[in-house]
C-alpha cells in the first residue's frame, strides 16, 4: 500500500515536470522492483486465501485439518521466495550511468543501461510472472469466489430449514430444559455468525481483488501479443502511462483490503485501535 502510494506521488511529480525531478524516471524504474514484488506477493497471498476458503467450502471434511497457521506461514513465505527468485534476474540486468544533460552541459542526468541479458529475463518475467501467473490467479479466484458464494447461500438455506424444523409454529419449550436449549442455540448462533462473517470477508476481498486486477491482466496479455508494447520498444511511453494507471488500481486494491479487514475482522480492528491508532494519539497528546 505504501509502495504504491509512493509510486503514484512520483508519477504526479513527473506529470507536472518538477524542476529538480529530471532523474525521477530513472529512480522510479528502480522502485518498480520493490513495488512489483509487493504487488505480486500480495496477489499470490490473496489467491492462497481464496483457494483456502474455496476448498473449505467445497470439501469441508477433507480440508478441516489441512490448513493451520504454521502451514499457511510456510506457504506464504514460499510464495514470496518463489516470486523473488523469478523477479531478481530482471532487476539485476541493468546499471545506472551518468551522461551529460543535453539541456545543460554543466550537469549530468542519470540513465539506465540495459545488459544483454535484460531481454530474455524481461520476457520471462513479463510472460510467466505477469501473464501466466496472473491469469492462473484470476481463474482460481473466480472459481473460489463462486464456491464461497454458493457455500454462503447453501449455509443460509440449511440454517433456515433447521430453524424451521427445530421451532415449528406453536411449539414453545419452557422450564430448565428450555433454558439449556436456549443457551446451546445462542452459542450455535454466535458460531454460525462468526463463520458467516469470515466467509463474507473472504468473498469481499476476493471480489475486490478480481475487479482491480482485471486491468493488469488485460495489459499483461497485450504485452505478450504486441512486442512493441514494452520497455525499450515503439510503444514504451504508452506502456509506462498505462501501467502507471494500473498501479493506481493496485493501490486502491491495497487500501480497500485494509478497510475490509477493519470492518469484518474484530481481532484486527482491536489490535489496530489499541497498538497503532492508540499510540499515535498518545504521542500526539
Amino acid at each position: 500500500m505504501l509502495l504504491l502510494t509512493k509510486t503514484s506521488i512520483v508519477n504526479i511529480m513527473r506529470v507536472f515536470d518538477v524542476p529538480w525531478g529530471k532523474n525521477l524516471s530513472s529512480y522510479l524504474f528502480l522502485f518498480t522492483f520493490g513495488t512489483g514484488l509487493s504487488v505480486d506477493t500480495s496477489s499470490a497471498t490473496t489467491t492462497y486465501i481464496a483457494l483456502q476458503r474455496g476448498l473449505c467450502v467445497a470439501l469441508p471434511f477433507l480440508t478441516r485439518h489441512l490448513f493451520n497457521r504454521n502451514r499457511s506461514l510456510i506457504i506464504c513465505v514460499s510464495l514470496f521466495l518463489f516470486i523473488l527468485a523469478c523477479s531478481t534476474p530482471r532487476a539485476t540486468s541493468f546499471s545506472l550511468k551518468n551522461i551529460p544533460d543535453p539541456a545543460d552541459n554543466t550537469s549530468t542526468t542519470l540513465t539506465i543501461k540495459y545488459f544483454e541479458t535484460w531481454g530474455p529475463f524481461d520476457s520471462f518475467y513479463t510472460i510467466f510472472v505477469k501473464t501466466v501467473l496472473v491469469c492462473i490467479e484470476f481463474c482460481v479466484m473466480i472459481v473460489c469466489a463462486s464456491l464461497i458464494s454458493y457455500g454462503m447461500q447453501s449455509s443460509l438455506k440449511l440454517k433456515h430449514n433447521s430453524s424451521t424444523q427445530a421451532h415449528p409454529t406453536g411449539d414453545k419449550t419452557a422450564g430448565k430444559h428450555g433454558k439449556e436449549f436456549s443457551g446451546e442455540e445462542q452459542s450455535q448462533k454466535k458460531k454460525e455468525a462468526k463463520e458467516s462473517l469470515v466467509m463474507k470477508q473472504s468473498l469481499v476481498v476476493v471480489l475486490i481483488h478480481v475487479i482491480f486486477t482485471t486491468p493488469r491482466m488485460l495489459a499483461s496479455l497485450y504485452v505478450v501479443f504486441e512486442s512493441r508494447y514494452r520497455v525499450g520498444a515503439q510503444y514504451q511511453n504508452l506502456y509506462f502511462v498505462s501501467f502507471s494507471c494500473i498501479s493506481v488500481t493496485d493501490a486502491f486494491n491495497a487500501f480497500a483490503n485494509f478497510f475490509v479487514y477493519v470492518r469484518f475482522n474484530s481481532k484486527f480492528r482491536s489490535y489496530f485501535m489499541a497498538n497503532i491508532y492508540g499510540r499515535i494519539f498518545d504521542k500526539a497528546s
